[in-house]
């Protein structure tokens, strides 16, 4: 098959709360949020085009997205704060370590590397 970022289908992260049922995933473009364990999905109102979702190791309540204007982060899963990052970073690849640090790789879109 083909490789390639262009290849990997429309879902490219998601987010499951550990213990309250809570799921995020990113489709089409948009963050979609359950909150009955995967039942039922609604798309959050963002104004951007998000790629990635990472969760965080050492916070079970936060987690990144990448999107088109840079990196957000949220506490809670309904409030989004943008972070800075490269721009656009929807070609974002997130990761966060054991000790909570954010990582993303950029590709193509602007600026390429580790930020």
């Amino acid at each position: 098959g083909k490789g390639g970022w262009q290849n990997q289908g429309s879902m490219h992260g998601i987010v499951a709360h550990p213990s309250d049922g809570r799921v995020w995933a990113v489709i089409n473009g948009k963050i979609h949020r359950s909150g009955d364990r995967a039942e039922t999905w609604s798309p959050l109102p963002i104004d951007d085009v998000f790629t990635w979702l990472e969760p965080d190791p050492t916070d079970r309540n936060r987690f990144y997205a990448s999107g088109a204007r840079g990196i957000y982060v949220t506490e809670d899963g309904e409030t989004f704060t943008l972070i800075g990052g490269p721009r656009p970073a929807n070609r974002s690849k997130l990761h966060v370590d054991h000790r909570g640090r954010l990582y993303a790789t950029q590709w193509r879109e602007s600026r390429t590397g580790v930020w």
